[in-house]
């Protein structure tokens, strides 16, 4: 099973949910969704989680309390992604990042 399956950032209010090859679709109702934020938007790299490569930032959208995207993904590569609102608060994890193998 692999880490798309396994959904280890579930408590965290993210699932990814891998779509075609290239392309995996993601629900957050994590912190910044709790704490009523308006718009969120999220920052998709990949490879090495402390040296992304291919940075991109992406508006979700918003269905009731939870924000959606659909994200390209790079086979072979980790998807690493964090979060931020429109007042620049982020989740990122505690520092961690969000990174799917």
């Amino acid at each position: 099973m692999s880490e798309y399956d396994a959904q280890p950032y579930r408590d965290n209010g993210l699932i990814l949910s891998k779509v075609t090859e290239n392309t995996a679709s993601i629900k957050y109702d994590g912190l910044l969704a709790q704490c009523g934020a308006d718009d969120v938007y999220t920052m998709v790299g990949y490879g090495d989680n402390n040296s992304w490569q291919d940075v991109q930032t992406i508006r979700m959208n918003r269905f009731g309390n939870s924000f959606h995207a659909d994200i390209p993904i790079n086979p072979g590569m980790s998807t690493n992604l964090v979060f931020k609102d429109s007042a620049e608060n982020w989740d990122n994890n505690s520092g961690m990042n969000y990174t799917f193998h």
